[in-house]
């Protein structure tokens, strides 16, 4: 009964298109933030060796979440980064690299229930941003300000997180990919807004 029912499936994103299909009306929002940044913020909310988890998960146990509909080519590419001792800031950004990897495993870059929203834009303009994606849900935007917690402070945080050259190129170009998808969503939705 509720106008507006918002979900936060992290840990399946890897079904984001099944979802949308069985709701609906459904729309999503896929936001994506600087590998680096993600990285650091990972690693300070789970611990230090939660990337490096999470690898292992996605190439040694097939049944678990984190390796659900995880492409061949994909895994194959994580294990030749992969060993238990990894630097756990790749294990970390490589993670980033594969969920965000199904936005396009899923054709969702060309779906018109699918917005991009690229976090750093979100939180250097807020309001604006806000304004868009109530425009995309379609429903009003909120009289009250529903953006005053938003803040700019973990932008950048990342900028020198020690990285592998090699995760790095890896993830620059799927960070590339993201924002040419970010960018041409927004050129299409410009005129009409």
């Amino acid at each position: 009964k509720a106008p507006l029912v918002v979900l936060k499936p992290l840990a399946e994103t890897q079904n984001a298109a099944q979802i949308l299909g069985f709701f609906s009306g459904s729309k999503a929002l896929w936001m994506y933030r600087h590998f680096q940044d993600v990285a650091v913020s990972k690693l300070r909310k789970s611990g230090m060796h939660n990337g490096i988890r999470d690898m292992q998960f996605m190439l040694e146990q097939r049944d678990s979440w984190r390796a659900e509909k995880v492409p061949e080519h994909i895994r194959e590419m994580i294990a030749r980064f992969y060993s238990p001792e990894m630097n756990p800031y790749d294990a970390a950004a490589l993670y980033w690299y594969v969920r965000n990897n199904f936005l396009y495993e899923q054709g969702l870059d060309q779906s018109p229930d699918v917005m991009m929203c690229k976090y750093e834009d979100f939180v250097m303009d807020p309001q604006s941003s806000m304004r868009e994606i109530y425009r995309f849900v379609g429903r009003p935007f909120p009289e009250n300000d529903a953006t005053e917690r938003v803040h700019r402070a973990s932008v950048g945080k990342g900028s020198d997180t020690p990285l592998s050259p090699a995760v790095v190129a890896v993830c620059e170009e799927m960070l590339a990919r993201l924002d040419a998808t970010y960018a041409r969503q927004a050129a299409v939705a410009a005129p009409s807004a």
